[in-house]
């Protein structure tokens, strides 16, 4: 009797970089103005003014819209202190166009999340590395208060602290995982906290432990971690800049790698992914300005969000090589659209042209 082999599945992730041909990401009209004198990226988001850093960008059910917070020093286009990080923010309904808000938080402690813990009745939370929290109960995420400090435990011989990515698991329940070293290399730590009292966080397991053969460096920066398509997804940005993503299966405590690769080949430290009310995952990235700090200066800016990209993970046949890609595509100027909708916007002449040349 013959023997049937199976053939097990392997997974990769494929980045869909999303290009906004029909306008320039801009926040107000001094932007607009140095966008034409060519101080300023036309299609990237970026501050009007002083140093922006890493972003934590999301959907609101409570006002429709997508929020931009990005960590901030709206003063100088130096970094400040990481214990007296601002937290800028911008709003836009597409994607596209963003409008400068007030700034949202100041004197924070290290990089955090912002989590909606109530979509029925606004109530919000940013949870930041250094134990800083905040709480906003404004619809539209203007208003926020300093509420003291959470207390986040480190296990036994674990000492580094790197950033943290908050979600919710049920209305009542919160999660954390922060970035660390383990053994010398990256690694994930899971918390868990009622939404009730996130001051106390509760030590729950190492989520994730890297191996040095696996090459992702000695610590885990710019967590998160989250279920896309049927896998649990970590990714993450390593010491060397490069931003990677880890596939498998898991739960909040523990994670089982089935496959990795890259987000990001070069410099550029991922933000927060941002989900969306068609449930789909975006995700940008602080992109390293390549001015020097001299024309940083005169140009009164400094720190570049890449464009939006959309995730998907896609299966394989076992031992068929796979790798992330890229791919540019028009995005459509209103991301609440149903699919028939979508199939009204045609494919950019950039993309056929690359179609073409392919």
């Amino acid at each position: 009797m013959k023997k049937r082999r199976t053939k097990m599945a392997a997974h990769t992730v494929v980045v869909l970089l999303s290009l906004a041909t029909t306008a320039v990401l801009v926040a107000d009209a001094t932007f607009r103005a140095a966008v034409n004198s060519q101080t300023r990226p036309s299609f990237h988001y970026s501050a009007s003014t002083g140093w922006v850093g890493a972003a934590v960008p999301l959907w609101s059910p409570l006002d429709s819209k997508y929020h931009m917070f990005a960590v901030c020093n709206p003063a100088s286009t130096t970094p400040p202190a990481p214990q007296n990080y601002s937290y800028c923010h911008a709003t836009s309904p597409e994607l596209m166009q963003w409008t400068d808000e007030a700034i949202g938080v100041s004197g924070v402690n290290g990089t955090g999340s912002v989590v909606i813990v109530n979509a029925t009745k606004p109530v919000s939370v940013l949870v930041a590395s250094g134990g800083s929290l905040a709480l906003s109960t404004d619809a539209g995420l203007l208003k926020w208060t300093r509420t003291g400090v959470a207390t986040l435990p480190l296990p036994a011989g674990v000492a580094a602290r790197g950033d943290v990515f908050v979600y919710a698991t049920t209305p009542t329940e919160m999660q954390l995982v922060m970035g660390t070293s383990v053994g010398g290399q990256a690694a994930a730590l899971a918390y868990t906290a009622p939404a009730t009292n996130l001051a106390s966080w509760m030590y729950q397991a190492t989520l994730f432990a890297a191996s040095a053969s696996m090459g992702l460096g000695p610590i885990m920066q710019a967590p998160s971690y989250f279920a896309l398509n049927g896998v649990m997804v970590l990714m993450f940005t390593a010491s060397s800049g490069q931003s990677h993503w880890l596939v498998g299966s898991g739960t909040d405590q523990a994670f089982t790698l089935l496959q990795q690769g890259f987000v990001d080949h070069g410099s550029a430290t991922l933000a927060k992914p941002l989900r969306t009310a068609l449930n789909e995952v975006l995700v940008f990235a602080r992109i390293v300005d390549p001015r020097s700090a001299a024309a940083q200066a005169a140009a009164g800016a400094t720190g570049i969000q890449s464009l939006p990209r959309k995730l998907t993970v896609t299966s394989t046949k076992e031992g068929q090589h796979t790798r992330t890609r890229a791919r540019t595509h028009k995005t459509n100027p209103n991301q609440n659209k149903t699919k028939q909708d979508k199939n009204k916007y045609p494919s950019s002449p950039q993309h056929r042209h690359r179609r073409r040349r392919r």
